[in-house]
């Protein structure tokens, strides 16, 4: 292993994403020193990320130090891994230190939490507003009981401070109207940014590396089979991808400006980070419901699934070549959202339901239509999005949340779960042997978009859901070993390892993560890093014959 190669390049990722940071240092600089402290009563957090810009430089120095006699000509598979996994778990350390420094989230681990949910896209948070008593201003317990029968109740304490007038005692702002501007725009910036990918931004960005065709780091970021390229050099999929990425995002801005005019750029900007990298970071107390609009709500319909569809289909539509509407894998995941979200609007249908502004409705065809969609759409493309309060609905509809993550997104697009591509790979495979153990003679084929699939892309599918059943029972056995019942466990293990946001019980819609013990928090930021590098790329490190020399 050519260690030299591999600081080079986790230097350069290192000074790249320096230069990120610099948004929200300007931003924090902009709200501490240029606006009323009136209209931004917050804590401020300039000198947060000027630290942590300062210590992410020093970092990238010290890499560069140890790296600095590569040339890049041995950068292989070996280095291309190990620098991956480094660069993912290091940017978690540096993504929560402005939480910490700036006193958001005092505790290290929520910190790294809320970084690596945003990077990984998973959506998911530890902030809950602490329960400040009027008399004692101590922060007392807050309880969540799940069961009276089976007396199952969690106890925890909030870790956002609120922001109390000095003169009436009354609390002002709370929970994540309480936290800094810039800390809530680097919030969502990190999940926007791991939507697409962190490596693969700095690959379009930095100037060729050596990488030549190999696009070993590319692929590892849009997970999923894949039977096509979309360059033939790493650095030029990375910038096509990333261009797209950020005409879709634009546009989306444009339209929810168009949609309602009353929107505010910077609240628009934070509905499309969240929508379309799939990540579900809204900066608001009710998630998605503080904009009260159908109209905003379909139009992140629309970009849930853009962001959750093949980004190469893009490509090909714009060359003119229509057919690609009739992609296989496009047509099954419509097809499952047609399913899926059809069982959840018929048990929306005439039904009272709570919304999370805490109106509770009789919901007709047209509003079940919308939010049944919404809520599924959601829960499949991996966003994590929530309008309704479904910790309430009956258990086949939670039944149908639970299915929707394992299916998830299509290959090669910023949503999580295991892919159509995969359902469509082992569907077609169990068809063939099916009909070989009566046709033995018969000899198919396999094809996808009439290319011959390689025999290891099959064994390599079958594997990939051995181990992802594998570590959602692991996942599920950890968490109830550290105390959880069974469902609130069961349904973290599936929103950390297919990088959804949304659970049940205590991590339910009006909820968030902050009742996890610091242990269960930290191996979630695991099962969400394992998630999204698709196991493979991090299993390989635990292997003997990796470290082997050749």
């Amino acid at each position: 292993m050519h260690k030299k190669e591999i600081s080079k390049f986790i230097s350069g990722y290192f000074f790249i994403f320096a230069g990120v940071m610099c948004i929200p240092l300007l931003i924090a600089f902009y709200y501490q020193f240029l606006v009323p402290k009136h209209l931004h009563p917050q804590p401020h957090s300039t000198l947060a990320f000027l630290i942590t810009l300062i210590f992410c430089l020093g970092l990238g120095f010290v890499f560069r130090f140890f790296g600095k006699e590569a040339d890049g000509r041995r950068f292989f598979r070996k280095e291309g891994f190990v620098s991956l996994c480094i660069i993912w778990f290091l940017t978690g350390i540096i993504g929560g230190m402005p939480f910490t420094l700036s006193q958001t989230l005092r505790n290290p681990i929520d910190a790294y939490f809320e970084a690596m949910s945003g990077i990984t896209t998973t959506g998911s948070s530890v902030m809950y507003p602490k329960n400040i008593d009027p008399i004692t201003k101590l922060n007392k317990p807050i309880h969540i009981v799940v069961s009276e029968r089976l007396r199952i109740k969690y106890t925890f304490y909030g870790n956002i401070d609120p922001i109390i007038d000095h003169q009436s005692g009354l609390v002002l702002y709370a929970g994540t109207d309480a936290i800094s501007k810039a800390i809530l725009f680097w919030r969502s910036l990190l999940q926007w940014l791991g939507g697409m990918g962190i490596v693969v931004l700095f690959i379009a960005v930095l100037p060729a590396y050596g990488l030549g065709g190999n696009k070993l780091l590319v692929q590892a970021e849009l997970p999923g089979p894949s039977s096509e390229d979309l360059a033939p050099r790493a650095r030029d999929a990375a910038t096509l991808l990333w261009k797209t990425y950020l005409m879709i995002s634009i546009f989306a801005i444009l339209l929810l400006k168009i949609t309602d005019r009353d929107l505010t750029f910077l609240d628009a900007m934070y509905i499309v980070m969240g929508t379309v990298s799939t990540g579900g970071f809204i900066p608001y107390r009710q998630s998605m419901h503080v904009f009260n609009n159908p109209a905003i709500q379909w139009v992140m319909i629309l970009y849930m699934l853009i962001g959750s569809i093949n980004f190469s289909i893009f490509f090909q539509l714009i060359k003119g070549k229509l057919y690609r509407l009739f992609d296989p894998e496009l047509l099954l995941y419509g097809l499952t959202i047609f399913v899926g979200s059809s069982f959840i609007i018929g048990s929306l249908v005439g039904k009272q339901e709570i919304l999370l502004a805490g109106i509770s409705e009789h919901l007709n065809f047209l509003q079940a239509l919308r939010l049944g969609l919404f809520q599924y759409v959601s829960c499949q493309s991996s966003t994590g999005f929530v309008l309704l309060d479904y910790d309430q609905w009956p258990h086949f509809a939670q039944a149908i949340l639970i299915t929707s993550m394992f299916i998830g997104a299509m290959s090669c697009s910023t949503g999580g779960g295991l892919k159509v591509m995969r359902y469509y790979i082992l569907m077609r495979s169990a068809l063939f042997r099916t009909e070989a153990i009566f046709k033995p003679e018969v000899i198919r084929t396999f094809k996808i978009r009439k290319q011959p699939v390689n025999p290891t892309i099959k064994e390599t599918t079958l594997s990939f859901f051995f181990i992802a059943i594998s570590f959602a029972l692991i996942s599920t056995i950890v968490y109830i070993a550290d105390g959880l019942d069974f469902r609130t466990a069961f349904s973290a293990a599936c929103t950390m390892i297919n990088n959804v946001g949304v659970a049940y019980g205590p991590g339910g819609p009006t909820q968030t993560f902050a009742f996890m013990s610091n242990f269960s928090k930290f191996i979630s930021t695991f099962w969400m890093v394992l998630g999204r590098l698709e196991y493979y790329m991090i299993l390989i490190l635990l292997t003997r014959t990796f470290w082997k020399k050749a």
